[in-house]
């Protein structure tokens, strides 16, 4: 082991306090090395004792920035250009000639930390010519200006993703709730991927440490991981095994992986929620694991009206303490009661309802509500009142549908709510094609035949629904259901009937399905092809594949793997000539095809809900003008098929718009249908469709008054304000390309050489050579990933990232900017016509939200709690101009100070050239901390800044009141122990979370960014 005084006298970097950078070993003590970290030069910050087996023994590297003694006064800023033998270095000095050979000793380090006050720097000549404050400032100010107008949402703003914002509120909400439990309800095609997405990039970004698991059904593993790598860019977390995507049925094996089991996870996200129910038994070891993780989101558009017992679970999952042992009759109480509710509020915040519509409501609202002593003083003002449109009525109908929320941990859009209103779902529009099958006579003439055979059978209903199915999907699929008889009794006439449908022929129908798909192809349209049944899918492409190139047609079969669906789908979505998916039911559940112009429907189900799925593949989220095309054979010379097609079409109007949130009634005329088909045959199909149609509509007007007061879009986080604040940063990138120039190219810059290509990509050279440290240039060669300053360019070239805050790039260079003193400290002589030296220093301070105002919160605690702050209170940026009398006359800051530096008359303060400065200013770092003083009181009574300050703590207090006041009359008002348990531990964390937010805008987080000095001096000077 080498002796402690080999080290005497070295820059060493010590493991434990790498982020310290270099110390300067100034001898042991005890046994152990002292390294010195040094803040500004001279000034010892701390001293740190390591034993020497905790030393990193290896050189500076190139590009280390040191400091050297300058005379008379001051230092010269130089980098390390290599380490020579022994404790020698060749060092370049900034401004100087050729590089010098230095001994450790004759130079200090920095400690890696931000220059905390750039005004001492000033003071002890720590300082740079302003060209390097001009590189930087302006992208300073440009991150600054992305953190205001995201509120701190970095991760949708650095995301190439559009933003909508249904799907920024909902991330807002999630994140800045204690309790990060939720239930994203939105109807299909809105985004909830998307919501989640966010989510999980947020909680990543603020914490690189945290542990994401992802459980979604296995055919949509693919699609997940292409998501979070592609549209979130968070492969290189997938790669590092921080964010896992699992199938459901892997969840008890998650459980298992880890000690701790569940708890190893700091978020679960569940997809497709109520399918993840069947492996959660009740009262197990994995359920109540669940229900103790930090945070958990499931994602089912399950309408609130569908299953109401797997809607109940789903609320048990996220809520365990409040739902987890009610029952299925309270929980349809509750739901009574709470229609009920929806139809007052909807009289009493209607602007046409009169007085007397409006009194009669208050005797219901005041009968369910009897004890809500809250309720009864509402309901006394509004009968107080002889106005319709008095406010007094809507504070009861918000009170009442705020409080009485089923669950406020579900998050509820709909496609016709007011937040969507500007996201752009496909929509469908049907095509309906009149074949005249040859084979139909027979199939129809046998499906009669076959109803009277079963007429005396038991259990007959499901074999004869098997076979109505069978047969309205055309020749193929009869073929198929005829050489499988379920009886002995019935082999003769179901060969009979084989016979008869071979003869008349079987492809007619599959024929002119392929002439659609092969036109709707040669228009380079992407064409889904959908069957329930195997044999037709063979059919149809063993004649679409002698019409079309091999490689246009792919698949999407239960007979696959998962992975080789995902290809296939890949490969199906990136075709720009046109592309067929040949699918299976397979496709039905989950899987986005937005990307797809028309859907051909070989077949329909009975099943409603089931073709429902099928079509919402397509009439999902979608840039394009057209709707979704949706491709329906009809055969008017078919009693059958014509009775379904009519059912489908004028009953339900399933081929027009989504039908998708009465599944519970669409699921009820299923079962109606199949217990009728054998005692009435195609009578049974024979539905009144105007009785139906109004059915329908009257079920999803019942629904959607429940939805709309169960959804959460009468009361955003993310308000219209700031989304308009968003999108017009958005729209204007010219300041940002024109900042990222200035730091990267020309003099004082960091040399990465963006080039920007006809497209918008912006690419990076390499990161060596750059004036960076060899370790710190490794580090950041790896995120020179392409990047775009406009988000479209994002949006149509994948793997290119938003150049925004929350980007891995960006954050490096935004961390380099506050840690890295170049720019931060500056010193000029300038000539002016005035008799005697003037100094004028020119501070910029950062006011932000301190998450850290009372020093109990800190790492992703601290963040989450900063990223809240930020949504009230955004970054001030504030420059002043003072002398220790006062700030500047604002003509002089005009006319002289505020000038661009000119190198041809102004002159750095550098070496020899402060001898003159001294003599008449001997007192510089006195008079420089004097001067700094003034600034930090012009800060501190700042109108501006304090009028900023109170309105972003009225604003803050009123959401806290507002959190606060609906907790605390839900924790009076709710029913069962268990629901006010959960309300008062929320009421808890809301409280000190609300506390904690106060605080931190009252006394917020006041940074010095930069300081340059300014001497004003006689023009003789400069003679």
């Amino acid at each position: 082991m080498r002796p402690t005084s080999y080290y005497a006298g070295r820059w060493l970097r010590a493991k434990p306090f790498l982020e310290l950078g270099f110390g300067f070993c100034k001898g042991d003590r005890s046994g152990k090395l002292v390294l010195s970290y040094v803040d500004v030069p001279n000034v010892v910050e701390q001293e740190i004792l390591v034993t020497r087996d905790e030393i990193v023994d290896r050189p500076m590297p190139k590009g280390t920035r040191v400091w050297v003694p300058a005379k008379p006064y001051g230092w010269h800023a130089g980098v390390i250009d290599r380490h020579l033998s022994g404790n020698r270095y060749r060092v370049a000095l900034v401004g100087r000639g050729a590089p010098v050979q230095l001994s450790e000793s004759q130079f200090k380090v920095r400690w890696e930390r931000a220059l905390e006050n750039p005004a001492v720097a000033v003071g002890h000549g720590l300082v740079e010519a302003p060209t390097y404050y001009d590189a930087r400032s302006a992208l300073l100010d440009e991150l600054n200006q992305q953190r205001r107008v995201s509120r701190g949402l970095t991760a949708a703003i650095s995301a190439p993703i559009e933003l909508f914002q249904h799907q920024i509120d909902t991330a807002v909400r999630i994140l800045g709730d204690p309790v990060m439990r939720y239930l994203l309800a939105d109807e299909v095609g809105l985004g909830k991927t998307i919501e989640a997405g966010i989510v999980i990039r947020q909680l990543l970004i603020d914490d690189p440490a945290a542990n994401i698991l992802v459980l979604c059904p296995e055919s949509l593993q693919g699609q997940w991981t292409s998501e979070l790598r592609n549209r979130l860019h968070l492969g290189q977390s997938l790669k590092d095994r921080a964010l896992r995507v699992e199938s459901h049925s892997r969840l008890n094996g998650c459980a298992a992986e880890f000690t701790d089991g569940l708890h190893h996870f700091d978020l679960i996200v569940v997809d497709e929620a109520h399918n993840l129910l069947e492996y959660i038994a009740p009262g197990s070891e994995t359920e109540h694991q669940l229900g103790q993780v930090d945070g958990l989101l499931a994602l089912s558009a399950t309408p609130m009206r569908g299953a109401l017992d797997t809607y109940r679970r789903l609320l048990a999952l996220v809520d365990p303490v409040a739902f987890r042992d009610s029952t299925l009759e309270d929980f349809q109480t509750r739901v009574d009661e709470r229609e009920r509710s929806a139809v007052d509020v909807q009289v009493l915040s209607s602007r046409r309802a009169s007085i007397r519509q409006k009194t009669d409501v208050l005797r219901s609202i005041e009968a369910d509500f009897s004890s809500d002593r809250t309720v009864s003083a509402l309901v006394a003002s509004c009968r107080a009142s002889d106005d319709p449109l008095a406010t007094a009525w809507t504070d009861l109908a918000n009170y009442v549908r705020e409080i009485y929320r089923l669950s406020r941990r579900m998050i509820r859009h709909r496609r016709s709510g007011q937040l969507t209103e500007t996201y752009s779902v496909a929509g469908r529009a049907p095509y309906y094609i009149d074949i005249a099958d040859p084979a139909r006579v027979a199939i129809d003439d046998f499906l009669e035949t076959y109803r009277h055979r079963l007429a005396h059978r038991r259990d007959a209903a499901a074999d004869y629904a098997s076979a109505v199915l069978h047969a309205i999907a055309g020749p193929t699929a009869m073929m198929d259901y005829l050489a499988h008889p379920s009886s002995d009794d019935d082999r003769v006439m179901f060969e009979m009937a084989s016979a008869r449908v071979e003869m008349a022929g079987t492809l007619h129908r599959l024929q002119a399905a392929a002439d659609l798909v092969a036109d709707r192809v040669a228009k380079r349209h992407r064409v889904v092809v959908a069957s329930t049944f195997p044999p037709v899918l063979e059919q149809f492409e063993s004649i679409i594949s002698g019409m079309v190139e091999k490689h246009t047609v792919h698949r999407h079969l239960y007979s696959m793997t998962a992975e080789q669906r995902d290809r296939e789908v890949e490969l199906f979505v990136g075709a720009y000539r046109g592309s067929i998916l040949v699918s299976d039911s397979s496709v039905d559940e989950g899987r986005n095809l937005q990307a797809a112009e028309v859907l051909v429907n070989l077949d329909l189900p009975l099943d409603i809900n089931q073709l429902e799925q099928r079509i919402g593949r397509l009439d999902r989220y979608a840039v394009r003008p057209e709707r979704a095309e949706v491709v329906v054979f009809t055969e008017s010379a078919s009693d059958w098929v014509s009775a379904h097609i009519g059912l489908l079409r004028d009953g339900i109007g399933v081929f027009d718009a989504s039908v998708s949130t009465v599944q519970r009634l669409l699921a009820a005329i299923l079962g109606d249908i199949e217990a009728n088909l054998v005692k009435r045959g195609v009578e049974a199909l024979k539905l009144d469709v105007s009785e139906l149609r109004e059915r329908v509509e009257a079920e999803q007007d019942d629904i959607d008054l429940l939805e709309e007061l169960e959804s959460v879009e009468s009361a955003t986080v993310f308000t219209d304000e700031a989304l308009d604040d968003l999108l017009d940063y958005e729209s204007k990138t010219d300041e940002l390309r024109t900042s990222v120039r200035r730091l990267t190219i020309g003099v004082g810059a960091l040399a990465l050489k963006p080039d920007e290509d006809h497209l918008g990509i912006v690419r990076f050279g390499n990161a060596r050579g750059i004036g960076l440290p060899d370790d710190e240039a490794n580090a950041l060669e790896v995120l020179l990933t392409p990047k775009a300053f406009d988000r479209a360019v994002t949006l149509e070239n994948a793997g290119v990232a938003p150049f925004r805050v929350g980007d891995p790039l960006v954050e490096w260079l935004h961390q380099h900017l506050v840690i890295d003193e170049r720019g931060r400290a500056s010193a000029i002589a300038r000539p002016k016509r005035i008799t005697a030296p003037a100094l004028w220093l020119h501070c910029e301070f950062l006011i932000e939200f301190d998450a850290q105002q009372d020093g109990l919160l800190d790492g992703p605690q601290a963040r989450r709690l900063a990223r809240r702050g930020e949504a009230h209170l955004q970054p001030i940026r504030l420059d002043t101009w003072t002398d220790p009398s006062g700030p500047a006359p604002s003509d002089l800051v005009i006319e002289d100070l505020d000038r661009t530096f000119d190198k041809d008359r102004d002159a750095i303060l550098r070496g020899g050239s402060w001898g003159l400065i001294l003599e008449e200013m001997p007192a510089w770092a006195t008079l420089c901390e004097r001067s700094a003083a003034t600034a930090w009181a012009e800060v501190r009574t700042s109108q501006s800044v304090a009028s900023s300050l109170e309105t972003a703590l009225v604003s803050a207090e009123r959401d806290s009141a507002r959190r606060i006041a609906i907790l605390e009359a839900r924790a009076l008002r709710l029913r069962t122990e268990q629901e006010r348990d959960s309300a008062e531990q929320e009421l808890g964390l809301e409280r000190a979370a609300a506390l904690a937010l106060s605080a931190g805008i009252r006394e917020p987080k006041i940074r010095m960014v930069a300081c340059g000095a300014c001497v004003l001096c006689p023009e003789e000077y400069f003679a």
